[in-house]
């Protein structure tokens, strides 16, 4: 008998990954989100999707009690650190008020569904040498309004663990990257650009990036959900956090470069340090000894591919938008 999963964000880009995958592995996969589109290129999924606000008293309501799934992946957020530096009572409004809700709705299900929060590592916040690689019993003391909004969900789905009995799985993700990314995000932004490039845009003008000297710990997408999935099957890895990395740093330069080295016309990168957080640390990446121990996984698709599929995602999007 299959399982079912109700995916909330479901037609973001970690959402539409994660139920192609579900539905891949044999799940039933129902879907709520604000929108009903999926991000460009996502193949025909046999999703049953409800369109509504999080925030909205008894929207999930419908989903839950008509769809009754087992699992509840919450990936409803302010999704970007960036947005929600913009706007961090909007942030805490989406994504704590929107945990919350989540959480209500499902306290009178009988049988209640497990809660599967995609959090962030970006809860761990400063660093001090010899935290790295960052553990799972690192404080959790986050310097931005994205890390503090992830926090607190985290702090909700323990308190309804410990107050109503919910069983939760917690995640605190690294850096996710790979095809139907929003360009909002390093990886995807400079591949877009490139794109543009290539296709005559701005040809002689400067790709210009944040700063490029730190290292960070870059995961595919498609490896990413593959850990969601298999740790909402260890029943042994719920009520902990669990960190989905690679457990390896990438220098951004180095990153750049690759992606340079990929173009099919000259382009120029242009290195603005000024952009980049001065409380962002220059080193991140995870331990993932927890992910493995617990599950088995090891990542499967190097970054090289990563960077090569965005690139090419990119220019079909570039090609399918040519005013842009």
């Amino acid at each position: 008998m299959s399982r079912r999963a109700l995916i909330t964000g479901a037609t973001g880009f970690v959402g539409s990954h994660l139920a192609e995958h579900l539905l891949a592995a044999g799940w039933e996969v129902g879907g709520f989100d604000l929108r009903s589109t999926w991000p460009p290129e996502t193949p025909a999924l046999n999703v049953r999707l409800w369109t509504g606000d999080l925030l909205q008293p008894d929207a999930l309501g419908p989903a839950l009690r008509e769809f009754a799934p087992d699992v509840v992946f919450h990936l409803a957020a302010v999704a970007a650190p960036t947005r929600s530096a913009a706007d961090p009572v909007r942030a805490v409004e989406q994504t704590v008020g929107g945990t919350v809700r989540l959480c209500e709705a499902m306290k009178p299900l009988q049988p209640r569904p497990a809660l599967f929060i995609t959090g962030s590592a970006t809860v761990y916040g400063r660093l001090a040498e010899g935290d790295l690689p960052i553990r799972e019993d690192h404080a959790v003391r986050p310097i931005s309004s994205y890390g503090a909004t992830k926090a607190a969900q985290e702090l909700f789905g323990w308190q309804y663990r410990e107050s109503d009995g919910f069983r939760v799985f917690i995640t605190r993700s690294f850096n996710a990257a790979g095809p139907r990314q929003h360009s909002d995000f390093f990886l995807a932004r400079l591949c877009h650009e490139v794109a543009r490039r290539e296709a005559g845009f701005d040809r002689d003008v400067p790709i210009r990036l944040g700063g490029l000297d730190g290292q960070r710990d870059f995961l595919d997408v498609r490896d990413m959900v593959r850990a969601f999935a298999a740790i909402a099957d260890t029943p042994a890895a719920e009520g902990r956090p669990v960190n989905v990395c690679s457990g390896q740093p990438v220098s951004l330069r180095a990153m750049a470069e690759a992606v340079k080295a990929l173009a099919r016309v000259p382009v120029t990168l242009e290195e603005d340090a000024s952009r980049v957080p001065v409380s962002q640390d220059a080193v991140v990446y995870g331990s993932i000894e927890r992910l493995r121990a617990l599950t088995g996984f090891a990542p499967r698709i190097p970054l090289s591919r990563t960077m090569a599929d965005v690139l090419e995602y990119q220019r079909r999007q570039v090609a399918a938008a040519p005013t842009r």
